[in-house]
């Protein structure tokens, strides 16, 4: 710069980063249904359509997530022979382990056994109850 003077670069501002929902189903139609609802909400949508991409996810903690729907059959197209064998049973165990418990889970299966055996294991927990005191305090 001429002179010796400073320059200033004009910076754009960032937008917020808005909060983000984990989709951990792999069924396209039912993939397809959720992005519509999504799109009419502030939310960004971030899809896992295997087991091992959900575990993937989950134990790095969610990546900050502020919420999970979360399917049981995962194996309608494996990727790897391990996404063969993991199911949402195997995506709870790493969810108890790596996820904040303020975090709202939505067990959502067409395996009615499976989905209720989930929702049981984070019961058991307290989980849920622990996500509904969260939620309540942060509304009142």
């Amino acid at each position: 710069m001429a002179g010796g003077g400073l320059g200033f670069v004009k910076m754009k501002r960032i937008p917020a980063l808005r909060p983000r929902l984990l989709l951990i189903e792999d069924d396209a139609d039912r993939i397809a249904l959720f992005r519509k609802w999504v799109a009419e909400t502030p939310f960004v949508l971030i899809e896992a359509t295997t087991g091992g991409q959900a575990m993937g996810v989950v134990s790095r903690g969610g990546d900050g997530v502020a919420g999970i729907m979360l399917d049981h059959d995962l194996n309608s197209a494996p990727k790897t022979l391990s996404d063969q064998s993991t199911s949402g049973s195997n995506v709870v165990a790493a969810i108890i382990q790596h996820i904040p418990r303020q975090v709202p889970i939505l067990v959502h299966s067409m395996n009615v056994t499976k989905g209720e055996e989930m929702f049981r294991r984070l019961r058991c927990l307290q989980w849920l109850d622990d996500v509904a005191d969260s939620w309540a305090d942060r509304n009142e």
